[in-house]
């Protein structure tokens, strides 16, 4: 049996104690604080598997700024620091890796895109990168096999009548061969072999004559690359020179000539092989092309050997590009 004395003890040692743990919990806690949230991190993808009309891109967000990311894809646009504001994907929530498809793009155009991700900070950008969708070239070649040879039904030396100036001149009757650039059932040019006695000026006396050929645009849109458009002379365009808008070309019906005789707008043409340009409206733009004939000044006479058009919208060719 305990002794009363010793319960008294035990029992105001045991009050002292729940005294201080009573005293320790009316104490007020302090709430914990937590830090605000920031921005997430989020990088951008290469852009891959790009088409006539769509791309592939996507980002990874690699931390959410301690926040819950509540959305995140790409934005794009032509100029640069595209935003959220402009094309956008919404590709998903929370962090981590994710593929986004760019849509209704255009044609030889740079577009400019980047990640994005959002959180309760607000949206965060990764790097900006930029692509340009390209049309491939689709060149259709022509080979004209057996060559086509063109010459003037006749011809003759210049007459030895003073004619009026004023009047016109006799010339003898021509062969042609049309051309239909584009395989569409439709001639698009026609290349003459003639002789055209021309007085060259109405001050001197009319024994001055040239001898010329020439190349006509058939379609009421196409033209022929000219290196004068004051004297409409057919730019003959050395091989690997590019045939587009770097080039002037006359308008439809206009003579775009080429003498057989050196002269002032094509000492250049001379005999053997030569590619001449031209282009055709299609659309909303144009297709260029090629033509490649080889002259014969002695017989006035034309060999055409073949041509070949870029049927891809607005994108040049080559001269003698046959792929």
């Amino acid at each position: 049996m305990i002794p009363v004395k010793k319960l008294l003890g035990l029992s105001l040692g045991v009050i002292a104690v729940l005294f201080l743990l009573s005293g320790e919990g009316c104490k007020k806690k302090e709430p914990v604080t937590l830090p605000d949230p920031v921005l997430p991190t989020v990088t951008t993808s290469q852009v891959t598997e790009i088409t006539t009309t769509t791309a592939s891109c996507g980002g990874e967000v690699t931390t959410d700024g301690g926040a819950p990311v509540t959305g995140r894809g790409i934005c794009w646009r032509t100029g640069q620091t595209p935003t959220i504001l402009d094309y956008k994907t919404i590709d998903g929530t929370g962090t981590g890796s994710y593929t986004s498809f760019i849509t209704g793009l255009d044609s030889n155009t740079t577009y400019y895109v980047r990640a994005y991700a959002t959180n309760s900070a607000g949206t965060a950008y990764g790097d900006t990168v930029s692509f340009t969708r390209l049309i491939p070239d689709s060149i259709v070649y022509t080979e004209i096999n057996p060559e086509i040879l063109i010459r003037p039904v006749r011809t003759w030396d210049p007459p030895n009548l003073q004619y009026d100036c004023r009047q016109p001149v006799p010339w003898d009757s021509s062969a042609h061969y049309d051309i239909d650039a584009d395989n569409d059932g439709t001639f698009d040019f026609r290349v003459n072999s003639q002789t055209w006695y021309e007085f060259h000026s109405a001050g001197m006396p009319c024994m001055n004559f040239m001898r010329y050929s020439d190349i006509s645009a058939l379609g009421a849109t196409n033209s022929v690359a000219v290196n004068n458009l004051i004297g409409h002379c057919a730019d003959v365009i050395p091989p690997e020179q590019p045939v587009s808008d770097m080039l002037m070309y006359s308008d439809h019906a206009e003579t775009v000539r080429v003498y057989w005789k050196s002269w002032s707008c094509n000492e250049e043409c001379t005999n053997g092989d030569n590619y001449f340009g031209f282009r055709m409206k299609k659309g909303s733009g144009y297709i260029y092309g090629w033509i490649l004939m080889s002259l014969n000044q002695t017989e006035f006479q034309w060999t055409i050997k073949g041509f070949a058009i870029n049927k891809s919208l607005n994108r040049k060719i080559v001269a003698g590009q046959t792929q």
